[in-house]
Formats: C-alpha cells, structure tokens, sequence
C-alpha cells in the first residue's frame, strides 16, 4: 500500500477546508439557517465521498461513514480546527459555534465524539423560527437537511390543508405544515421514539396540536384507520430506502403508492421522496406508473444545491402528483 505524505493528504483535505471557508460568513450569523457545508457523498470531489460536514447552529457534525486506509484521523480534524479557528468560527468570543462534534458512522452504534467543546446534551436545528431537537443517542440526529426543498414545498401550501405525513419520523414535516397554517396533520411512523420527539417539536415551537395526530403503527396494517381520518389533501411520501424488517423501497414503495387514490382527496395531490442513491430517477417514475390512471405528474422538485452529485439521477427524488 502506497502511504500518501503529509502534504499530500492534506492536499486531498482542500476541498473540505475551502468550504469551510466559503461558508464561514453563515456560520457565524447566528440568525441563519441550518446547512450542509460540505457534501462528499455525492463522489463529486475525489477520494473524499466517506465524509459530510454540517452546520446546526452552535454545533457543527462531520459525518465519517468509512476511514480510507491512507487517511490520518487526526489530521482531518486539525486541519477542520485550525480552519474554523482562522476563519473566527470557533474560537473567539460570540463566533456562534461551540462545539464540533465527529459521528463515526463505520463504528458500531455509530457513536459521537467531541472534537473541539462537547457533544451536548441538547441542540437545535434552526430552520427560520422553527427549531427541531437533535438526538445523539440514535444514528441519525433527527433532522435532514437535503429534504428542505419539500419542505418549502409544503410550507406553500399547507394553508387549510388535510394532511397525512407517511413515514413522519420526528414530525419535521407536521411542525412546519401546522406553522403554515394546515387545518390538520396525521403522523404515522413505527418508531414511538420518533413520534414521541415529534411531539415535543410542535411543543418547542409552542404549535397547538389539537388537530395533530401521531400513530406509532405499522403503515401497511393501517390503510383502514387512515382512511378513517381522510380522504387528504396533501399526502408526504418520505420513507427510508432500506429498514430490514419493515420498509424496503425496492419491494414496498409500490404498495404505498397503490393507495394513494383511496387517501387522497379529488383535486389533491402527494409528494413522494426517495433518498436512495442506487436507485435511478427513471427507475423511480416507473414506480409511479402505478398511480398513472389517478394522477398527474405536476412537479419534479429541485434537490438542494449543498448536495450536489456527480451523476444526475442519483439525488434525493421528490416529485408532485395531482389527482385527476
């Protein structure tokens, strides 16, 4: 095996380290958004697809999901160090960010280490005045960030709307349709732990959850009882792409979208999403041949620009149907 100099891996660190940089106005302006401020994962800078870097305010996480056998942990994160520090992001009184935390997603139970601060005890992803709270106790922290597109989508109009959040997780969707004014939303998700962060979000942000439902059901056993609480107006289709034992897109996403035209109300419409990046855009669309004779395909949304990805097709999907 050929072990790359120090000059050289730092080198390949370059692009991590320019966008830090790039990003560091933002990061220091306390009122702004949530963000990806490097995405590798999209393979479009070389022999750095193993990491991501984001930004959530007073923390920032970067994402390992496997080590390269010539990488030097210890550089890595000096050098992000050495950068936020340069670029007064950490560091210096009122820089905005306290802690910089590393999540080993190749490690058993994908633990979180501290490597500037601490990993706190509780944080916040702010998107505009709503805030979701961060876990650091599960694999994912509850909140992702590619998926804004949808929910600016939804934020337009879930005004007055029924809505029904398939596969809600910790109910981002349900807080920022109920701040937009929907007239209702219906969470359903197998995870009680999920729902039950999701009910704690609506609180946080001190939303009244009279019309909020959240049932912690098997989504393929429950097509009677959501049937009850229907017809909707707006349905959000957003599962994972691969959960063993009770979701996997290639088999299942078909059986959801076979009930869509008993869900949804005559003139509504649904949002079906797939991160899934083995699975190509084209081939998606053909999933959703099945609701052809129903539906009409009104929008493809655009996925974010912090997550770009070398070969198009890939990106996380998200794309509007309209009932007939």
């Amino acid at each position: 095996m050929l072990v790359q100099s120090d000059h050289d891996l730092q080198q390949r660190l370059v692009p991590i380290t320019q966008a830090i940089e790039n990003k560091a106005a933002l990061m220091k302006n306390l009122q702004q958004n949530c963000f990806r401020i490097f995405h590798g994962r999209g393979k479009c800078f070389h022999g750095l697809d193993w990491l991501n870097v984001d930004y959530f305010s007073s923390l920032i996480l970067i994402t390992i999901y496997r080590v390269p056998d010539d990488m030097d942990m210890d550089m890595l994160s000096k050098d992000i160090i050495d950068t936020l520090i340069k670029m007064s992001v950490i560091g210096h009184i009122d820089c905005g960010v306290d802690n910089v935390v590393i999540q080993r997603r190749d490690l058993y139970k994908a633990p979180f280490e501290a490597i500037y601060g601490e990993v706190p005890d509780l944080a916040y992803a702010w998107r505009q005045n709503l805030k979701f709270t961060l876990s650091f106790s599960q694999q994912n922290l509850g909140y992702f960030l590619d998926i804004e597109p949808a929910r600016l989508w939804l934020e337009k109009k879930a005004k007055g709307k029924k809505i029904l959040n398939l596969f809600a997780y910790t109910c981002a969707f349900s807080v920022v349709a109920i701040a937009a004014g929907a007239s209702s939303v219906v969470n359903i998700d197998l995870s009680r732990k999920s729902l039950a962060r999701g009910r704690d979000n609506h609180k946080v942000n001190n939303l009244s959850t009279d019309n909020v439902h959240y049932f912690a059901h098997d989504i393929f056993k429950s097509w009677g009882k959501l049937k009850k609480y229907g017809p909707y107006d707006m349905v959000i289709i957003d599962p994972p792409s691969f959960q063993k034992g009770s979701f996997i897109a290639k088999k299942d996403y078909v059986k959801v979208l076979g009930k869509m035209s008993a869900l949804v109300a005559d003139g509504g419409c649904f949002l079906a999403c797939l991160n899934a990046p083995e699975i190509m855009l084209d081939e998606f669309k053909t999933w959703l041949e099945v609701c052809s004779d129903d539906f009409s395909h009104c929008q493809t949304l655009a996925h974010h620009p912090d997550f770009p990805e070398q070969e198009s097709g890939r990106e996380l999907k998200m794309l509007a149907y309209q009932k007939n």
